[in-house]
């Protein structure tokens, strides 16, 4: 268009606001996704990802996303609620370690590297309803994946009333060094692993199967104060779970020993 001489350019603006429009509604489209996305939660959303996937915890050979999920599946044990209420995700074999946000991977903006070495922390709390009273757990966890693979860890499987049930895999070859600095830095942030005296034979067991000699002889030396105390204790205990406790400690303590070429003694 000219006025008086001078050429004035006029915008196609219905042209330009009709594709703005699209391209407004398609990123809103975008948005309702995710927020969908983070509504259903990364458990809800990896298991639609995966069709027939169960989760399974703990799962050796699992790659980082499949540990995820599996962390905020629901409790398949009636009358408890767990939560993940704090996790830690790191890059592990880099130096220094690097730490990536469960925000990027739950967002997709991150994609797991089959090379990679990941240490994942995870503080799960528990609560059940008995009667009156609320019982409440809390219990620290870890998985390290050489190579995007599950293949040692220490986790702790919730069950009515929120008692737990250990279950650990001890790190082999160089993988050894990694757990060691994965069980300081929990120490540091959480302190120190709170063990039963069933879970430190069965620990020393877990060691021995990998031929982690030293590391088994030292929890056998852990426990042996404890487990004679419970024998002192034992004596004077009549009750069935009292007894029970004494003969499965006594039963750890008999194959930790032979496995080690130690004969079993009497406290």
């Amino acid at each position: 268009m000219e006025a008086a001489g001078v050429r004035v350019w006029m915008w196609p603006w219905r042209r330009r606001v009709g594709c703005l429009g699209g391209r407004v509604r398609a990123l809103l489209a975008c948005a309702l996704l995710g927020a969908l996305a983070c509504q259903r939660g990364y458990y809800e959303v990896y298991r639609a990802r995966h069709p027939g996937w169960v989760a399974e915890l703990p799962r050796p050979g699992a790659a980082l996303e499949e540990v995820l999920a599996s962390l905020h599946a629901p409790s398949e044990v009636e009358g408890i609620r767990v939560e993940v209420e704090h996790l830690a995700i790191h890059r592990a074999d880099v130096q220094p370690w690097r730490e990536i946000s469960f925000e990027r991977i739950r967002s997709g903006r991150y994609a797991s590297d089959p090379a990679a070495t990941y240490a994942v922390t995870a503080v799960r709390g528990c609560r059940a309803t008995e009667g009156l009273r609320e019982v409440r757990a809390q219990r620290v966890a870890y998985y390290l994946l050489p190579r995007n693979r599950l293949q040692s860890f220490d986790h702790y499987e919730f069950r009515p009333g929120c008692d737990q049930r250990s279950h650990f895999r001890a790190a082999r070859g160089e993988a050894m060094a990694l757990e060691r600095e994965l069980e300081a830095r929990i120490a540091r942030a959480h302190g120190g692993p709170q063990l039963a005296l069933e879970q430190l034979y069965q620990r020393g067991l877990a060691y021995v199967e990998v031929g982690r000699v030293a590391d088994a002889r030292a929890m056998l030396v852990a426990a042996e104060p404890a487990y004679r105390a419970q024998q002192v204790r034992a004596r004077h205990e009549r009750g069935i779970e009292a007894q029970r406790a004494r003969a499965e400690s006594t039963r750890l303590r008999g194959n930790l020993m032979r496995a080690l070429g130690v004969k079993p003694v009497a406290p």
